[in-house]
């Protein structure tokens, strides 16, 4: 049965929506002002990390354990020298530790197109001197796109028009961190590799849903590729036949072997196939 709103219930909804643009506005500059940066020991990379207290505060509460643990389980496949290329860098906690394993003769290229996080990121790699920030999305083609970011840490931000729905579904609902939208550079990897003579040894793919554009861009860098990590949360399907083709076997961080990559966003290795 099709609703129907009156119109006098119009002029209350603006209100109401007004109202909350109003408290987003508000509170996102509360955060903004009263911020500020702590400092702790990086686990893995044995280095000073630095994070904004308020607006990476869900990073440490949800995200930190997993992530050590699929580092741990990237370290075993990585060798002193090698070149790593790290698609979404955010505030640089996988990049220290990437810098840290390959040592001093090898590198890491952090390709991170957001701006929210951009000067986080730029501090932890500060003493890096191995590791390179690019300010630019990775995709399947060179040129310019829309970029999403949401505006109080940059935890969903990404190329794909989904966050265009998610713009106007936090908009809506009045929510408190808001989406923005404009346009970034976009690379691929093989045209970046390409252009600077390089080898890529290892490839972490944290794209939010633009994974298989991605891989796409990464045609010839594959062919020579030994490991990947990448959190798959779209074409579950398509970046698994991708990577078969390719040469790749896809497990699990604890070294379980999948026939498929099923629905669920999750962490995936894809590992060269020797036999």
């Amino acid at each position: 049965m099709q609703s129907t709103v009156s119109k006098r219930s119009l002029p209350s909804q603006s209100r109401s929506l007004a109202s909350n643009r109003a408290l987003r506005a508000i509170t996102d500059l509360i955060v903004k002002r009263c911020d500020f940066q702590l400092t702790m020991p990086h686990p893995l990379a044995a280095m000073p990390f630095r994070y904004l207290a308020l607006t990476h505060k869900h990073f440490w509460l949800h995200r930190k354990q997993p992530q050590i643990d699929a580092l741990n389980a990237l370290g075993g496949y990585l060798h002193p020298g090698d070149t790593v290329f790290e698609v979404g860098g955010h505030i640089g906690f996988t990049t220290q530790f990437l810098a840290t394993r390959v040592g001093g003769h090898g590198q890491v290229h952090t390709f991170e197109p957001g701006t929210e996080n951009l000067e986080t990121l730029r501090k932890n790699i500060r003493t890096c001197a191995n590791a390179t920030c690019i300010n630019a999305a990775v995709s399947n083609r060179i040129g310019k796109a829309s970029f999403y970011e949401d505006r109080l840490g940059g935890f969903h931000s990404g190329l794909s028009s989904d966050f265009a729905q998610m713009r106007a579904r936090l908009s809506r609902k009045g929510a408190l961190a808001d989406v923005v939208v404009r346009d970034v550079h976009t690379v691929t990897i093989d045209h970046y590799a390409a252009q600077h003579g390089l080898h890529v040894d290892a490839l972490c793919i944290d794209a939010e849903g633009a994974e298989l554009d991605v891989l796409r861009g990464a045609e010839t860098t594959l062919g020579a590729l030994r490991v990947l990590m990448l959190t798959v949360t779209k074409n579950h399907d398509a970046v698994y036949d991708l990577l078969s083709k390719a040469g790749f076997t896809m497990q699990t961080a604890k070294g379980k072997q999948l026939t498929s990559l099923g629905d669920a966003k999750r962490i995936v290795f894809a590992v060269r196939n020797t036999a």
